[in-house]
């Protein structure tokens, strides 16, 4: 069995930053209360061990306090992109069969349109604070009940659906479990390292893989997830100069935006690695990089791997262009025929 991660945290380093998200921060303290509260109202609407919960909801606060409360319930999160359109939703609703969805205020028309046409699915409104409504009648002395928490999880649960991108086909769930997503965190620590004052910032979306997994590995490390509204290159270069940022995801694209919107000015030393996934770096960015001093480490990474499986060492950027490195311990890669 793992233990529950926050519950760890905050239990061991209770006022150290868990979450910065919106413009408030949110120490493993009331992070974890945060994620009781939400436990205790997911519960009062009748969630329980193994029920899955989709969740329509942009980059916020939101989405990390609801992963968290799930994982304590030992209910199963189906995170959905916001940017389908609302046949893909509403197949995508249909085919999970979720017993909430969780939206907010922009994704409310939108999530009831989806869930409209299936049975026994309830949309439920959280707030950018992670509030969920509680149903009527709801008394909020009374909290979860000690046998509905699970601070212990076994690594064969399946705690997140994320659906594919389809690209070849119909979008495919992926049934990812606790132990995915903690050996995934391992691999990625012992190729990157973890260091006492590390912050990582996540500028992609939460609804992806490699976005959750950053909450995920942020509590697990105990350090804090700078979650982004959105990608927006400006922002992202002030984070990295003003806010202490030591680690951000990107993708290519992404990572040309910062540097043309940086102008030619280097990062600060505190910014040790920057994660660019989501396919091959051209060789003229990665030699901006190089000239620039900017710590690239080129990763693949898929859903149904929990995110990142191989890294190239950033020496070994320009030698083998293309590549993606070495699969990350314990993880290994066979490469099949046909």
């Amino acid at each position: 069995m793992l233990p529950d991660w926050l519950a760890h945290r905050a239990a061991t380093t209770p006022e150290r930053v868990a979450l910065v998200a919106g413009g408030r921060s949110w120490t493993f303290a009331s992070l974890d209360a945060s994620a009781f509260d939400a436990a205790s109202i997911l519960a009062a609407h009748g969630i329980r061990a193994g029920d899955r919960v989709a969740s329509l909801l942009p980059n916020g606060a939101a989405p990390v306090v609801l992963v968290h409360a799930l994982i304590r319930l030992g209910a199963i999160l189906v995170p959905l992109n916001t940017r389908l359109s609302d046949a893909e939703l509403a197949w995508q609703v249909g085919d999970v069969e979720p017993r909430l969805l969780i939206v907010d205020d922009s994704t409310a028309d939108v999530g009831e349109r989806a869930a409209g046409l299936q049975r026994n699915v309830t949309v439920v409104a959280i707030d950018a604070e992670g509030r969920i409504a509680p149903p009527r009648g709801f008394d909020s002395s009374a909290g979860a009940r000690g046998d509905m928490l699970h601070l212990a999880h076994d690594p064969d649960r399946v705690l997140a659906i994320i659906y594919t991108s389809g690209t070849t086909g119909r979008p495919k769930g992926a049934m990812l479990t606790v132990g995915n997503f903690w050996w995934s965190a391992v691999g990625s620590a012992l190729n990157l390292g973890t260091h006492a004052n590390d912050r990582w910032l996540a500028p992609l979306p939460l609804f992806h893989v490699g976005g959750l997994s950053i909450v995920l590995r942020a509590a697990i490390y105990g350090i804090p997830a700078v979650v982004h509204d959105g990608f927006d290159a400006d922002a992202v270069n002030r984070a990295i100069d003003d806010d202490g940022i030591t680690i951000v995801s990107v993708v290519a694209v992404m990572l040309q935006r910062m540097i043309e919107a940086r102008g030619g000015s280097p990062y600060p030393p505190s910014l040790r690695c920057v994660l660019a996934g989501g396919g091959p770096i051209p060789r003229p960015l990665l030699e901006q990089c190089a000239a620039l001093a900017i710590p690239v480490v080129q990763t693949y990474g898929l859903t149904e791997a929990a995110s990142q499986v191989a890294t190239l060492s950033p020496d070994d950027g320009l030698r083998k262009v293309g590549s993606a490195g070495r699969p990350l311990y314990p993880n290994r890669i066979r490469i099949a025929a046909g």
